[in-house]
């Protein structure tokens, strides 16, 4: 399974995932990944972020994590499972 990142002026580092993509997975992977992604594309802070809503995107301790990053969640994309 890879990670990866996409923006409107670039894209950031592919990382392969030597492991399932659980909740607390996605966590390590965004805080060791968007400082360097930040850096790369020039990207301010906060960023707008957008995920597919898969269950580790959407876990309370990943929202947690993303407003730590200060990635706030895009309207295009929000949870939408009731």
């Amino acid at each position: 399974m890879f990670w990866g990142s996409i923006f409107g002026n670039g894209v950031g580092p592919l990382h392969m995932c030597a492991e399932a993509m659980d909740g607390e997975f996605y966590r390590r992977i965004l805080r060791s990944q968007i400082s360097l992604t930040r850096a790369i594309n020039d990207l301010s802070t906060p960023t707008q972020f957008v995920h597919d809503n898969a269950p580790a995107h959407c876990a309370k301790a990943a929202t947690k994590c993303l407003k730590k990053l200060k990635l706030p969640a895009s309207a295009i994309l929000r949870k939408t499972r009731t």
